[in-house]
């Protein structure tokens, strides 16, 4: 877990490298103000897309890792149901049978007081 971990930290690293890298190459690089400003747009923008086409890698990548965890939880959660259920059905028995025995003590407790 802790590789996986230095490997993000790895690769902040590099797109911060190369941002940096970029935005200082274009501004000391000896252009008028008005082609610096459009080539920092058009660095932008195909900074921000390629952003983008990682992201929808990252995506494709654990989209599915992440519906496998879906799945796994929601088979414990049955399981854990299926397992509840003996319990369940033991503990309605012992209410009714309570209840069943309060009713026919106070049937007996009150045939005595009249």
């Amino acid at each position: 877990m802790s590789d996986r971990r230095s490997g993000d930290g790895f690769f902040q690293g590099l797109l911060f490298g190369i941002l940096g890298g970029a935005v200082m190459g274009i501004l000391f690089a000896p252009e008028p103000g008005e082609e610096t400003r459009k080539r920092l747009k058009k660095k932008g923008k195909e900074l921000r897309d390629k952003a983008v086409e990682i992201a929808g890698e990252v995506e494709d990548a654990v989209g599915p890792l992440v519906e496998e965890a879906k799945r796994g939880v929601k088979e414990v959660a049955e399981e854990i149901e299926d397992a509840a259920e003996p319990v369940k059905d033991t503990a309605r028995q012992k209410l009714d049978d309570l209840e069943e025995e309060l009713a026919r003590t106070k049937r007996r407790f009150f045939k005595g007081t009249k």
